[in-house]
């Protein structure tokens, strides 16, 4: 027997139904997500986290090419003047093993080599956020010290550590130069010419100091090809992390976000349904023998 309160029990589970799906498409217009709570899809929301996860390693991977790049182009920005500096060196050593020069001629020359030096002196010098970046893991010390005495730089001083960044999962990037890799050859070659100017002894600058020289140019220029090396790399690192970003940032979309287009159609059909089972309730729900006999 179908009594008046299965009836309305019925259609107000119904309605509450109708209501509840009105108000879930509600929700994802105005949210711009698909899905609010775990419950409504479990599978889309385990995969949403996954990927959102991958877009934060993304990130922080990213974070780390650009802190690794920064740190490149302060080193490399160091040893393009070093170049620079030894180029013109040899051609104070050049000028001073030609044989005419007087005395008071390769003094003149001494000084400016001593200029030269104590300018490749600060380059050693050169920091990245407050780090050294010459003295290998030992970021916070100074890789070379200038001895008062001898007015030359002390022996080296940092370590010969791997400062690395992590650009991809378990893939490190050391970025860093040695300093004593880089600047003992040019301190010992500098040192040699600024003693026999000193001494006059055009001889020995024609005999070994050119050719040292020469030897601290190749090695600077050596290392400069590997910085750049390192940061072509560290480019082509960022590239890939860029279309990583952009394709996971896509497949996020397509899990959590609606179809705006789609969702108000649903809308409207769902708004339509209700209004219709609203009437249709109003109909149904007739007055009672008891509405008669109060």
């Amino acid at each position: 027997r179908i009594t008046n309160k299965m009836i309305s029990n019925n259609i107000g589970r119904n309605l509450h139904r109708g209501l509840d799906r009105v108000s879930q498409l509600h929700q994802q217009l105005s949210t711009g997500k698909r899905i609010s709570l775990p419950h409504e899809d479990p599978v889309s929301i385990r995969k949403a986290l996954g990927l959102n996860s991958n877009l934060t390693e993304i990130q922080q991977y990213t974070r780390n090419v650009d802190q690794g790049l920064a740190w490149l182009t302060a080193t490399e920005t160091s040893i393009s003047q070093v170049v620079d500096s030894l180029h013109k060196v040899q051609e104070l050593a050049t000028k001073a093993a030609n044989g005419t020069q007087t005395p008071d001629e390769l003094e003149k020359i001494k000084s400016e080599v001593d200029q030269i030096y104590q300018h490749i002196y600060n380059l050693s010098q050169t920091q990245y956020d407050g780090k050294y970046v010459f003295s290998g893991t030992e970021t916070l010390t100074a890789p070379y010290t200038m001895n008062p005495a001898t007015d030359a730089a002390d022996p080296y001083q940092g370590d010969t550590g791997k400062v690395e960044y992590e650009i991809s999962k378990g893939v490190k990037m050391p970025v860093n130069v040695i300093g004593k890799d880089l600047f003992d050859s040019v301190f010992s070659a500098i040192d040699n010419l600024r003693g026999n100017l000193a001494n006059g002894d055009q001889q020995g600058i024609r005999g070994t100091d050119i050719g040292k020289l020469q030897g601290a140019l190749e090695g600077t220029l050596n290392i400069q090809a590997k910085v750049g090396a390192m940061s072509n790399r560290l480019d082509l690192a960022k590239q890939r992390l860029g279309a990583d970003k952009i394709n996971i940032t896509k497949l996020v979309s397509e899990t959590e976000d609606v179809d705006i287009a789609e969702t108000l159609m649903n809308l409207g059909m769902q708004e339509s349904v209700y209004r219709a089972a609203l009437g249709s309730a109003a109909r149904v729900i007739q007055p009672s023998l008891l509405d008669f006999l109060r």
